[in-house]
Formats: C-alpha cells, structure tokens, sequence
C-alpha cells in the first residue's frame, strides 16, 4: 500500500486554558508567579491581549521586581499585534543571554511561523536550539517556550519534509519530562514519522525506522488506554503495510476494534469531541486496504464478485468515516474515495449505492490544499503552482476554492508572473463575486502589491476588488487608501474623485466623514475657501467630538472670513469656542487632544475679535461690534498673555481705537503694546503698527503724524516697514510722506533688490506726481541703471516718458517708449506705449504721425479687453480734436462713429456729437474758389 494518503497528525492543543473573564476588572489572586505569567500567555494566545497586560501590570504592582518576566508578556502582546521589530527591540535591551529575552526570541519564531515567514522562524529556532544542546532550559518562562517552540518547530520541519530533524525537535520535548499526556502525544508523533520514513526510505534503514517504531508503540500501548493507544494501533498496522503484511494490518485493525470503540465511548463521556478519534483513522486505512483488495481483484474477470463485495466494505469504512467523523482530518479525504468507489459501484457494476456525500467536496477540498498550502509556506511557489491548479480544477467552487486562488495568485506574484496573477484576480472576481472570503482573497494580493509599491499591480487589483465587491464592508477603506496614494503622488484631481466615490455610496461607513474631512481640507490647502465651505459642514455635522473635528470647525470658521463672509465667520468661531471652553469637554479625552484644542481654542478667541473689528453690517450693530471687539482683544490678552497673538491683539485694539477716532487711546495703547511685548513684529514696530493700521482705515491725519515719529527715531525700524509705508502713502495719494519713506529704503545698507526696485520707482512716482519731473527723472534712470531688468521696467519706461514730456526732453521720451515697443509683447502696454507716443509726436508738431498713432490704437486694439478700453477711448478724443486741426473730416467723423458706438453712456457724448456735425458740414461745403496770380506771368512764358 502506498503512503501518499497517509494521515496527518491530529490537530490537539498542545494545552487547554479555561478561564473565566470578567468584563469589568480582573483580579490577580494567585500566589504562584509562574501561574501568573502562564495564566497572561494564554490570555493572549486566546485573543485577549489588554486583559492580558492588565494582569501583569497587576502583578507588577505587588512584585515590582518581575519587570524582565513582564517584559516577556509585553513582548507576546506585540508579537499577536505583528510589531516584530518592536519586539525584537525588546530583546536587545535585555541582553541575549537573558533567559526571558531568549524566550521571546522564541516568541518571535512563533510569531514568524503563524505569519508564514518560515526561514526567519526557522533561523531563530535554529539558534535557539543549538545553544541548549544536551540540555534543558531551567528557567520557568524559558522552559514553557522551549517546550512549546520545540513542537511548532518540529511541525515545520515535518512540513518541509524534513522528518528526522522533526523526530529529534518532538525528542527535545520529551527530554523535559513532560506531563504524561504531552508524552504520550509526542512519542505517537515519533512513531507516525518513523512509518513514514521507512516507506518512503531506502531497505537498508527501513528495518531502524520500523524498530524505533514498534519500541515507541509498545511503550504507548503499555501506559494504558486512551487516544493514543488507538494511534499506536493505526501506527503499527502501517508498520505491517510497510514490511507488505496487509493481511496482518487488516487483522490487527479488527482485533481492536472493540478497544476502539470503547475510546469512543470515553470521548463521549467526558463530552470530547469524536473528531479526535482513532477509530476514524482505523476505519479509514481499512477502507484503504479493501479498495487496494477489490481494485486487484477488478482485473480478473473471474473476481468481479469478490471485487464488488470489497468495494462494498471500502465504501462501508469511508462512509462511517465521513458520516460519524464529519469533523475528524480523515473525512474529507475519506468523503472523496467514497465518492470514487460509488461511481465503480454504480458505473461498473451497476449496483445502486444508497448514501449521502453531498457535502464531501468542500471537506475534501480543504484536505487537499493542505499539501499546497505546505508547499507555498515553503517559499517553494513552481511547485506550488502545479499543485493548486491540479486542485481546484477538480474543486473549482467550494468554500476553500477562495483562500486557495488567493495562494495561487500570490505564487504567480513571488514568479513575477503578473499576466497570470490579472487572470486569477479576474476569476476570483467573476467566479465569486459578492462572496467575502472572495473579498478578502483580492485585498490580499492588492495588500502584497501596495507593499512592494507596485502602483499599476495594486491599482488593478484593487480595481477588480471594487468592481465585483462594490458592498463589501471594507470597500470604503480601500477607496480612502487608494485617495491618499493619489494625493501622496500628485494626482489630486484623482484623489478628488475616489474621496467622492465614498461620499456618494458609503455615507453609513467609518470613511465617509473621513472622505469628507480631506475633500475640505485638499480646498483648503490648494486656497479654494468657498469650495471648502460645504464640505466641512457635512463633515462637522457627522464627525465625533474629538481635534480633528475642532480643527475643521475652525478651518470653516476660517474659509468664511476668507471669502469675506465675517458674521457667519464669527458664529462659526463662537461654536468652537463653546465646544472647547468647558474644562471638561469630549474634545479633549487625553493630555495631547487638549493641547491640540487649547491652541485652537487660542485662535479662534483671537478670529473672533478680528471680526468683531471687521464686521460692517448691518450698521446701526456696528459701534456694539468695536465694543465687543475691544473688549473681546482685552480678556484675550488677561487669558493668553504669552501668546504668539498676544501682541496682535493689541495692536487690533489699536486698530478700532483709531477707526472711533480715539487717537490718544490708541496711542497709549501702540506705546503698551511696545512696553508689554518689545520682542514681537508689532511691538518692535509698534508706531510702524499704528501707521499701518491708522493708513488702512483712513485716518491720514494721525498716520501722517506717526510717521513723523517714525522718521524721528528712524534707527528702529527696518528697510522693509519703510517701504511698506512707503507703498500705503505712495496709494493714499500723501506723496510727500511716500517720499520720505522710500528714501529711508534707499539711503539704508539694504542690499534686498525687490525693496531697492520698489523704493526708486516709488520715490520717482511721487515725485512726478508733485511735478518734481526733473527729480523723478533722477529716481527712475537710477532704476533703470542699477536694475535695467526690473519687474517694474515697463512702468518705468511710461513714467520717464511722461516726465520726460513735461521738461520738453521729447527725444528721451520718445526713447523711453522705444524700449516699450522693444520688448513688449502685451497689447495693453503696445497700446498705451503708442498712445503716448502719438502725444509726443503732437508736441513735436509732427501731426500726420501723431494722428497715425492715435489711430492705430482707436481702430485697431480691442474694445471689448477692459484694461484697453480707457486707451481707446483717450486715443479716440484726441484722434478727433487733431483731425478737425488737420481738417480730416472723414477721419474724424469715423472716429465720432467709433466712440459713440463703444461709449453711448459717457459723459462726453454731446461735445463728440458736436465734433461729428461739424465735420460732416466742413467735409460737405464746397471748396473755396481759386485766387487768380497777383503778377502776370512773363512773356512766352
């Protein structure tokens, strides 16, 4: 008989850990130690890891000095959750020689095993085991692991068929003298294996292999009778299928089954399930021999009674097996041979068969991925592969088809077969769809490929999981995944699109208001406060109390002051603070979330007063809004003194005492926010603050004012808050003031070239605007000298011709627009640069081309561009006035056309119809007639 159907051992817990748990607290009450630590292992073995750690920390509370026994509890915890490195971390401050820290070594193999990394389980078993050599480990914990770890390695070993290191890995367990049970377990093991190899081995150790095994079934049989006798039974019958006595296994297989069935009958008694049975491995090698017996006799045509009537008792063995051992290992292989033998019956002889085994495939399924699911452990995939396939097109559907397609896509993924692993994500999908463990199979593979960054493979794979598993429950977290890697790689519009996907369909999962929540902030972030708006309400309206819903609050609160919308901004503030004031408040359920919310809480109090200070409407609230604010900027500054804001908030006050015109108040109050806060921007500037705030609400007066003291104690203030100001008086039109503050820039060491660029063309337009031409003159070519490509090169060159003008250097000016017309490209500036040189051109009394000028720009720039427009219409009026001085009606009288045309509303409709009447008249009137000569020609002439 072959072995290629023989049993794999019984899956039995190596030790059974009842408890009772307690849902509210637990209580430490023994006083054994060892106990103790035992009893948190096997909390964590069973899924309980916190109940687990709140028994140690209880231990160590009465035995403060057992932190290296807890840090082993600490490290199981961790090695349930997968943290490996964390682990490990754990034992490298232990030191390796630390009995507890080699036990988590040992933990750690076990983690790496159940995770299916077996070369790093089986490197650190190794290391392990080759230190405790010929002896045992003497420490407690350490000896629980060695124990343990000695049978996981030794079921590694034995799957990667390396049975003697597994006979001698079961050995090391029975070297620590283990309780009965655990032997008795061990050396049926050992047996088993022995079998094995002398099948599968070569004649001259077969006879060693089947002596070890016959000794260690002996012993078994000699200890009593229990589930391991019944092994030792099957066992030695395999012993005489090997040395070919089959005659003798089949005997030695009946004889005991009364002794059998009496293990049945303990099993039942002491409410054991019967899936641990040797009597469903008893049966089932005798199914085995009786199909080996009638197949034989099959092939003589004078047995085929005789063949029948075997088939008949297989059929029988397989059957009881399948039926009464539903559970045990043996029946869905037995399910399947019995399926086997009823098609003989039923085909070959034609004998009707009376049994149920419609449940037989996906049981029998399961057993046969087993060798597969070895072979991919191994990292052995080709062969892995073969062995799949030859599986599932025999079970293509059954309830482990999934899990079994997802370890064939995963070996294609390991061979770098990609067109294969599309082909079986696609089956899966199409086979399967709806179906979670189908699910769950896709997210495996696209799990693989997000970790190996493999961004086409995890995309498709995740495509077809959320193509065929639309409903699956974690279809939104896939989406929000997938969001986040398109924004991490630039493709926000991307990003955009999958967050929306989960808004519209997932709105009852755990990622819709996180979809929500990076949908508003992705607006924020990119500036686009008014799309942002109604996302965070959606979000905000379904987010739980906590900092991230306190800081989309304020970011709302924020998004309407940005787009001007200061009431609804100030409601949304005052919300945020009603949430975060309460001292105890849900937003704050740890120390880090109430930092977080107390700088929130910080920002939002001081927005709060800055719109207060904004607010316009509607207007009779308004002096009560200033109130409000100044106030609000008072108990800001007593409960945040330190704060960042803190000097803000002052010079807001400031700010709303200059706007009611309490120029004194405001003062003092810019002199305490210099005294209270010298190191701050406004407090080192505090009369550069009050210009800048005095300039932005208008009051010139006391803004010119300030900046006389500013100019007076120039040394404290910088080249960039002169140019700021420089730039607020240059735009209020207080030119003298501008230039005053654009020199202080100039004559500083400075050596910022966008300050400098600033500050020269600044000084040279006010100047102009002062009719100072021949200074501005002076301010403008220092520009263009120093920085002939300034930014501010074009509106130099206009203003230098302007000046230019009015001290009647014509030349220059016409210069000046030439190197407009040079580099140009804008029509804006063509425009105005022609329009500009048509009045020089004029000055010059160079009429024809001034008129030409104009109306290059009158009829032939674009009307409907509003920057040129103003141009047009300028060009068009002096267009018409030089016409009429050149007496070219039909010029001007097209030109009237034009304008009323483009500007029906403005202000110089009649003086243009005017012009038109005119010159329609002078163009109709007849030529004046010709003089006669006041002097006779001259003879023959």
């Amino acid at each position: 008989m072959t072995t290629g159907c023989r049993r794999r051992f019984p899956r039995y817990c190596f030790a059974l850990l009842f408890i009772y748990l307690p849902l509210v607290s637990i209580s430490v009450r023994a006083d054994d130690l060892d106990n103790d630590f035992t009893f948190a292992s096997g909390l964590i073995q069973l899924g309980f890891p916190d109940y687990a750690d709140k028994v140690v920390q209880q231990v160590l509370r009465l035995h403060p000095d057992q932190k290296d026994r807890a840090k082993l509890i600490q490290a199981e915890i961790l090695i349930s959750r997968r943290k490996f490195a964390d682990a490990q971390e754990l034992v490298k401050t232990m030191g390796a020689d630390n009995p507890k820290a080699q036990a988590i070594s040992l933990a750690l193999a076990k983690g790496y095993y159940a995770a299916g990394d077996m070369d790093k389980a089986k490197q650190l078993y190794n290391n392990f085991f080759k230190q405790y050599e010929g002896r045992t480990p003497s420490d407690p914990d350490l000896l629980r692991f060695y124990q343990d770890s000695a049978y996981q390695f030794g079921q590694m070993l034995e799957q990667a068929g390396d049975k003697p290191g597994a006979i001698k890995a079961f050995g090391l367990i029975l070297s620590t003298k283990p309780d009965k049970e655990v032997a008795r377990r061990l050396m049926a093991k050992q047996a088993d294996l022995d079998v094995q190899l002398a099948a599968g081995g070569s004649l001259d150790q077969q006879d060693k292999y089947l002596s070890d095994a016959k000794k260690l079934c002996d012993t078994i049989q000699w200890g009593g009778v229990d589930i391991w006798f019944g092994q030792s039974i099957i066992t030695a019958a395999h012993i005489e299928i090997v040395k070919g006595k089959k005659d003798a296994a089949q005997k030695l297989l009946r004889d005991n089954m009364e002794i059998l069935k009496g293990i049945d009958q303990l099993l039942v008694e002491q409410n054991l399930p019967l899936s641990e049975s040797p009597m469903a491995g008893a049966r089932y090698l005798l199914g085995d021999l009786f199909k080996e017996q009638a197949d034989g006799l099959s092939k003589n045509k004078d047995k085929q009674t005789e063949a029948m009537e075997a088939y008949v008792s297989a059929l029988t063995e397989y059957y009881n097996v399948f039926a009464k051992y539903a559970e045990s290992e043996w029946a869905p292989q037995a399910g399947l041979k019995a399926q086997q033998v009823k098609d003989i019956l039923e085909g070959v002889y034609k004998k009707k068969v009376k049994v149920d085994l419609g449940t037989f495939q996906s049981k029998a399924a399961a057993s046969q991925f087993h060798l597969a699911d070895n072979l991919y452990r191994q990292k052995k995939y080709k062969e892995a592969v073969e062995e799949y396939l030859k599986i599932l097109n025999q079970f293509p559907e059954t309830e482990s088809s999934p899990a079994a397609l997802t370890s064939l896509a995963l070996c294609y993924a390991n061979l770098q077969d990609k067109l294969m692993v599309k082909m079986v994500c696609n089956y899966i999908g199409e086979r399967f769809a709806g179906k979670d463990p189908a699910a769950i199979a896709l997210m495996t593979v696209g799990k693989l490929y997000l970790d190996n960054k493999d961004e086409p493979m995890y995309t498709l794979v995740y495509d077809t999981y959320l193509k065929y598993f639309p409903k699956h429950e974690r279809a939104a977290g896939v989406l929000f995944t997938l969001a986040g890697l398109r924004r991490q790689a630039g493709d926000t519009v991307g990003a955009e699109k999958l967050y929306d996907r989960i808004a519209k369909n997932y709105p009852k999962d755990q990622f819709y208001p996180k979809a929500l929540n990076q949908m508003a902030w992705g607006r924020f972030l990119a500036t686009n406060y008014a799309g942002a708006i109604q996302y965070f309400i959606n979000y905000v309206q379904v987010a739980q109390p906590s900092p991230d819903k306190a800081q989309a609050q304020f970011a709302l609160a924020d998004c309407y002051r940005m787009t001007g919308k200061l009431a609804e901004a100030m409601a949304g503030y005052e919300q945020l603070i009603q949430w975060l004031a309460p001292k105890e408040n849900p937003f704050s359920t740890s120390a880090a979330d109430a930092k977080k919310n107390a700088d929130v809480l910080e920002n939002a109090a001081f927005q709060r007063c800055y719109c207060l200070g904004k607010l316009k409407e509607p207007a009779a609230s308004v002096p009560d809004y200033r109130d409000k604010a100044i106030k609000g900027y008072d108990q800001f500054i007593a409960m945040f003194p330190q704060s960042k804001l803190a000097s803000r908030a002052l010079s807001g006050k400031g700010t709303i005492q200059l706007e009611l015109g309490k120029f004194d108040i405001a003062a003092k109050t810019f002199d305490e926010l210099a005294a209270k806060y010298p190191d701050s921007e406004e407090g080192k500037s505090a009369l550069f603050a009050l210009v800048r705030s005095a300039m932005e609400i208008k009051q010139y007066d006391q803004a010119k004012s300030a900046f006389e003291k500013m100019v007076g104690n120039e040394g404290k203030y910088s080249p960039d808050q002169f140019a700021r100001i420089g730039q607020m008086m240059l735009d209020a039109k207080l030119y003298p003031q501008a230039v005053e503050a654009f020199k202080r820039v100039i004559g500083s060491s400075t050596q910022d070239k966008n300050l400098l660029e600033m500050s020269y063309f600044g000084m040279g337009r006010a100047l102009f605007e002062q009719k100072k031409y021949e200074d501005a003159i002076k301010s403008l070519e220092d520009l263009m000298e120093k920085y002939p490509r300034s930014g501010l090169f074009y509106e130099a060159k206009f203003t230098l011709g302007s000046a230019y003008r009015e001290v009647n250097r014509l030349d220059d000016a016409t210069l000046a627009l030439g190197d407009v017309f040079r580099y140009a490209d804008k029509p804006q500036l063509i425009n105005k640069a022609s329009f500009d040189l048509g009045m020089i051109q004029e000055q010059q009394g160079q009429k024809q081309q001034a008129l030409a000028s104009f109306l290059r720009v009158a009829l032939l720039a674009d009307p409907n561009d509003p920057e040129l427009r103003p141009i047009i219409e300028q060009s068009l009026v002096e267009a018409i006035k030089l016409g009429m001085d050149m007496e070219r009606y039909q010029d001007v009288s097209d030109c009237c056309d034009q304008y009323l045309k483009l500007f029906p509303s403005s202000d110089k409709i009649e003086t243009i119809r005017k012009y038109r009447g005119d010159a329609k008249l002078k163009a109709s009137a007849p030529p004046p007639p010709a003089q006669p000569p006041t002097t006779a020609p001259a003879p023959g002439k």
